[in-house]
């Protein structure tokens, strides 16, 4: 050591000097020496050179010891001696090419200190030091601290750097720059783009190779985003696709975003790909059928790239055709306006600094992308239209929806004209839809005064085998209007001649119709619409009313017509009372009676009940026998009221008939009487109301003693808690007759009905009643009853509240009184609510 009398300055570097002479090994007499400069260093006695001269000299001494090493490697990082990182590096270099056997611990060191450095270039050096001469055990710690880096380090660089940072638009108009300054640039040449990050990926494909397959995806999806093509093309060729039999790979083996990766990859290669890329892309979308968006996106940056304008708008049009949901719809067409505007937008800022004299090709962009752009604004309502049609061409709304974009006649023409070519009538479910939609088309033609076009529409679509007959009912009632008002009802009339033909099997083929056995149109039951038959009908009255006189042959047509609907079954209890009164306008009594007789033994009681009443009011105003009439009644009742129907109408109709026949006799009373005995008994307040006329005819017209029967069935017929008004009413007519001990045997009888509680109009009656023709000892024995029927008399509430859903109220000394206690009043009806009263 040449200069070492140049670091030596007291007697005890002396003694250091000559122990180390003597036991050069001795770790301790190094550690204290370095201890003694290094508080000297403190105390400004020694500088920094001098303790570097000591470690050096430490070092060399035990050169293969790691500890040392990094001992003193921290030390010069921890006071900074060096400007940069060099110097610590050579320092780890010279420990590495010194250090034997166990470099684990300084090759974890060296490596996580070039890692600090973020250079590249330094931490490929320190981890190409280190993996040779650490165990290869040992080598999974070196990659971690490597992947650990580039994960924290260098991804997110990458991801912000990354172009999917800009909007779609940017982005587009970037690519059309430079497409167009290739093609207005005869120097410039297309080249494989070369990433910067080539030393990142170098890393990553050296740790590929010693990668379990684990966490190969991972490794992969970095190196992605690196985007050096190149090392991503080969890579993933090695490892996820070794060929181009894409259908040997499984989505396991390959992920959704490995594959877009690569995708990307093989466009960057541009024709050098392009079989391939077809191929693989086609892959993606059976494999991922939900990347269909992503890869008609990346198509489409890619033949912006490659300059193929009009390959792409062709491109995105049939992906605007093949859409699915209304998502990928407004995406698609948001890309092509995207596209188109990039395309105008860069090719107008290019144009304004660009040499006149050799811009025609920017001109003719310009236009041709403007007057693009353009006519896709315009087309967007049909485009989506056409959508909705792709999904579901038979959709007449729709088919409407579409008509109205278009303001022309011809257009809108064009539409129907292609609807009608295009529709299953099949498949539209909803009835008179479609025929609805006919009609709309023959309109156009008809309020443009082309009539004959109109006609013939008509006419086709009454051959359209719809399926529903309301469709062939739509358009016939549109026509048959249309022709009312222009030709008047003449030529309706014939129209529908021909129309409402019956055939000879017309019932059986109308069963074969509605039970859907075979596939018969609705042409071959168009007879049977009861819409037209109508229309038909009013046709034929308005113009039989027209006429001055009776018209025989309008009055034979207008009964053919309401005969075909009665045997056709199709006719209507009100079709059945009109022609019943037809008839009768036209003094056809019998024909008349036969109508009506035929509609209530057509329909089910409780229609035939109406059809009842309007025939028993009009037989009265005919030329017929009281006794005819009276059978009719009879009739009428003896159908209904077992039937459970309310026929008390009727009842009141009998007594007027009656009285208007003999006057108000026990005959015409006694028709009354009749609906209030044989009346259903839920029915009460029908049954009341016959019971109250019959009453107040019998006082009014025979005496009030003749009334008597009648309050006594009265009151046991109707129901107790109706009866106090009744009860009462009797009493006040014992009163008039002075029959006094009668009416309180009346009241007496009509107390024990209800419960006192719910009998106060009678009590109070009775108490006034005593008053005014009693004396003390009647009110008490009154008064006494009373009391004792509040004890006795109780509401039955377990059976109302099982019977109407109501809650019984008990007292919990009902309980108390059973023989097992633990069966209660509750149990019976678990509804009850117990109150301790």
């Amino acid at each position: 050591m040449e200069d070492i009398d140049r670091y030596i300055k007291d007697d005890e570097d002396i003694a250091f000097e000559f122990e180390l002479q003597s036991t050069p090994t001795n770790h301790k007499t190094w550690e204290r020496y370095l201890s003694k400069w290094k508080q000297q260093l403190k105390n400004n006695e020694r500088t920094f050179n001098d303790l570097i001269w000591l470690y050096q000299r430490y070092a060399l001494q035990f050169r293969e010891d790691s500890d040392v090493w990094n001992e003193y490697i921290n030390w010069l990082i921890e006071e900074q001696l060096f400007s940069d990182y060099h110097g610590i590096i050579d320092c780890y270099d010279q420990a590495m090419h010194s250090v034997k056997g166990k470099f684990e611990v300084i090759s974890i060191q060296y490596l996580k200190y070039a890692i600090g450095t973020l250079d590249i270039k330094v931490i490929v050096k320190a981890l190409n030091d280190t993996l040779p001469v650490v165990p290869k055990q040992t080598h999974y710690k070196l990659w971690n601290l490597i992947l650990e880096f580039i994960q924290s380090k260098i991804i997110p660089i990458l991801n912000d750097n990354a172009e999917d940072s800009k909007s779609q638009l940017e982005l587009f108009e970037e690519i059309v720059r430079n497409v167009i300054k290739h093609n207005t640039d005869t120097t410039s040449t297309e080249e494989v783009e070369i990433s910067s990050n080539a030393s990142i990926s170098e890393l990553l494909e050296r740790y590929l190779v010693v990668s379990s397959k684990d966490n190969r995806v991972d490794v992969l999806t970095m190196l992605g985003s690196t985007r050096d093509w190149v090392s991503i093309k080969r890579t993933f060729e090695y490892y996820l696709f070794p060929s181009d039999a894409y259908d040997n790979i499984s989505s396991d083996d390959a992920p959704y975003s490995l594959c877009i990766l690569y995708l990307e990859c093989l466009h960057h290669f541009g024709k050098t790909s392009e079989a391939k890329r077809i191929k693989f892309s086609n892959f993606i979308e059976k494999t991922y059928p939900f990347s269909w968006i992503n890869l008609r996106i990346m198509d489409t940056e890619l033949l912006l790239k490659t300059g193929q304008f009009s390959q792409l708008e062709k491109f995105l049009d049939d992906a605007l055709a093949k859409t699915k949901s209304v998502k990928d719809f407004e995406t698609i067409f948001a890309l092509h306006i995207n596209v188109e505007q990039a395309i105008v937008e860069t090719a107008l800022k290019v144009y304004e600094t660009a040499d006149k004299s050799n811009s025609s090709y920017i001109e003719e962009l310009i236009t041709n992308h403007m007057q693009y752009l353009n006519n896709l604004t315009k087309s967007y309502a049909v485009k989506l239209n056409d959508f909705h049609l792709r999904k579901n061409v038979n959709d007449i709304g729709v088919w409407i929806q579409r008509v109205n974009i278009y303001s022309s006649l011809t257009d809108k023409c064009s539409v129907y004209a292609d609807a009608i070519l295009r529709i299953d009538p099949l498949k539209v479910k909803t009835p008179g839809y479609l025929g609805e939609f006919w009609c709309s088309y023959a309109r156009l033609y008809w309020d443009n005064t082309d009539i004959d076009s109109a006609r013939e529409l008509y006419e086709k679509a009454l051959q359209v085998p719809f399926p529903h007959l309301k469709d062939l009912e739509v358009i016939w009632m549109n026509w048959m209007e249309k022709e009312l008002v222009r030709e008047g009802a003449d030529r309706v009339i014939s129209l529908l001649d021909k129309a409402l033909v019956i055939p000879e099997n017309a019932l059986a083929r109308l069963e074969q119709f509605r039970n859907r056995r075979t596939n018969i149109p609705s042409q071959s039951v168009i007879f049977s619409s009861l819409k037209m038959w109508t229309f038909y009908l009013d046709l034929l009255e308005s113009a039989k009313y027209s006429e001055d006189g009776l018209n025989p042959k309008l009055y034979k047509d207008v009964k053919h017509v309401y005969d075909s609907m009665i045997n056709l079954r199709i006719i209507t209890p009100l079709l059945f009372t009109s022609y019943a009164k037809f008839a009768k306008l036209n003094n056809d009594r019998e024909k008349c009676l036969q109508i009506y007789d035929r509609a209530v033994s057509s329909f089910p009681p409780t229609v035939s009940y109406d059809i009842w009443k309007i025939y028993l009011k009009d037989v009265m105003e005919l030329s017929v026998t009281p006794e005819h009439i009276r059978d009719l009644f009879d009739s009428a009742l003896s159908n209904l009221t077992p039937q459970g129907i309310d026929t008390k109408e009727i009842y009141l109709l009998g007594n007027t008939f009656e009285e208007n026949t003999n006057g108000i006799t026990q005959g015409s009373i006694a028709v009354l009487l009749g609906g209030a005995r044989d009346l259903k008994e839920k029915f009460v307040g029908s049954k009341l109301e016959l019971w109250d006329l019959a009453i107040e005819k019998t006082k009014t017209h025979f005496g009030l003693e003749a009334a008597r029967p009648l309050y006594e069935e009265c009151i046991t017929e109707i129901p107790c808690d109706r009866s106090s008004k009744y009860i009462i009413s009797f009493a006040d007519i014992e009163v008039v007759l002075g029959e006094t001990v009668r009416a309180r045997e009346i009241l007496k009888y009509g107390s024990t009905l209800l419960p006192p509680a719910r009998n106060d109009e009678l009590w109070s009656y009775w108490e006034m009643f005593e008053v005014n023709n009693g004396d003390k000892q009647t009110y008490k024995d009154m008064v006494k009853l009373k009391m004792k029927l509040e004890v006795e008399m109780k509401v039955d509430t377990e059976h109302i509240s099982q019977e109407n859903g109501n809650v019984e109220f008990v007292s919990s000394k009902k309980q108390k009184t059973q023989t097992n206690p633990e069966t209660t009043a509750a149990e019976s009806n678990p509804e009850e609510i117990d109150l301790d009263l």
